[in-house]
């Protein structure tokens, strides 16, 4: 892709419409688009490719619905997204068949600001140290456009801006290697939300899309991080110089008066677990590499007649890269505390409170997803002060989009 640049600003040319690779016995035809006609090594039209679709996948492009969005995608935009779409998906069973040791495969196509469109599949280094397709396609997409500009672009300070501008993700297309409309070939996980929920790369409007199926048949599916994460970039530092007595007024939301209702925590509860945050922030003295100090309290539920217990957590920097998260750590020293005895049938996190300095950790996506994947749920309660208020909400608030793993639910019958 050429940048032209006219006066200081870069010019960015039209996002280009590619198809994906098709193979055969005797070549390797590679599609691109030109205007409405698509090139192989021999020339095909547009018409033509989706007809292939619509033979290999049953799909009409003209009669694939929208849902979400502004609504105003013309019939082009339309058709690039599910080629797009139908380009992850074929991309993912390339990985499949490649081998993987696990059997997830996920294909996502980005799209940058400038135009520039790039694949990633899921990378698997071993089974427990994987690298999401999202991820993987973000860091395509940016060195593939890195690559298109000179160093005395980057050098010159007047058009510096714009083409920072030009490398924030517009769009994520997302698929999967299991049969077309798979439901959460959409839905980003955890680690993938916590890139999300960052402005390095992406913002609140960077739209995702999805093609699904219901019984009506094939639909687009779009949404924007904001959907996701509606309290993206909206934490706070969360501390008080106040005491947290019976004074110290609480606010729920919706959601966490729902999951009050049904767990029975008094108000009383939830400044106490707040209250053992704040004295695990003040006696931590293990986040000085980083300044980010962080305390933090569980409330976990054994289920049995030792009734709810609290454990406390600090963050841990081993450098000033890699940290063990204060929550997490918590909930796993309470649940081993309570194995030590008689083991609970499935000790449940009823509460994390947060207490530090940090806005980007109150909480942290990351570790919410793994919160709600294991002894936790969207109903657990998330506890953080604003403006010397005790805001109670649930990972539910913060995230719209959790991916339970079909085991969480099978191990909640072991220990």
């Amino acid at each position: 892709m050429h940048v032209s640049f006219t006066g200081n600003r870069p010019q960015w040319p039209a996002p280009a419409l590619m198809l994906p690779t098709r193979e055969t016995a005797s070549a390797r035809w590679h599609l691109s688009v030109g205007g409405d006609v698509v090139h192989f090594g021999q020339r095909e039209t547009q018409q033509q490719v989706l007809a292939r679709y619509r033979e290999q996948y049953g799909l009409d492009v003209d009669q694939v619905a929208v849902v979400g969005g502004d609504g105003k995608l013309s019939r082009r935009e339309k058709r690039q997204l599910v080629v797009k779409a139908l380009e992850a998906h074929e991309h993912a069973l390339k990985n499949r068949l490649a081998g993987n040791f696990s059997d997830r495969h996920f294909s996502t196509n980005i799209r940058l600001a400038d135009g520039t469109w790039a694949l990633g599949t899921n990378i698997e280094l071993t089974r427990d140290n994987v690298f999401c397709g999202e991820r993987s396609a973000t860091v395509n997409a940016w060195n593939t456009a890195l690559g298109r500009h000179s160093l005395k672009d980057f050098q010159n300070a007047e058009v510096l801006g714009d083409i920072r501008n030009g490398l924030k993700v517009d769009m994520l297309v997302m698929s999967s290697s299991k049969p077309l409309g798979d439901p959460v070939a959409g839905s980003p996980c955890s680690d993938c939300q916590s890139w999300l929920a960052t402005d390095k790369y992406y913002g609140p409007d960077t739209k995702i899309v999805a093609l699904k199926r219901n019984d009506e048949g094939f639909y687009l599916q779009i949404r924007e991080v904001r959907d996701l994460l509606p309290l993206r970039g909206q934490q706070k530092v969360s501390l008080t110089d106040k005491e947290l007595d019976g004074n110290f007024p609480v606010d729920l939301s919706d959601k966490a008066k729902d999951a009050v209702a049904i767990s029975g925590i008094a108000a009383g509860e939830l400044r106490d677990l707040m209250q053992a945050a704040k004295d695990s922030y003040r006696q931590n003295k293990t986040a000085e590499i980083s300044g980010k100090n962080l305390g933090t309290a569980v409330l976990l539920d054994p289920g049995d007649e030792r009734g709810r217990v609290i454990e406390r957590g600090q963050r841990f920097d081993w450098t000033a890269r890699w940290n063990e998260p204060a929550d997490l750590t918590a909930a796993l020293v309470g649940y081993q505390k309570l194995r030590e005895g008689n083991p609970p049938a499935y000790a449940m996190i009823k509460a994390v409170a947060y207490y530090g300095e940090s806005p980007e950790q109150m909480p942290s996506v990351g570790s919410l997803g793994k919160l709600a994947q294991k002894r936790g749920g969207p109903d657990t309660l998330m506890l953080v002060i604003e403006d010397d208020v005790l805001k109670v909400r649930t990972i539910s608030d913060y995230m719209t989009d959790i991916y339970i793993s079909p085991n969480s639910f099978a191990d909640r019958a072991k220990v």
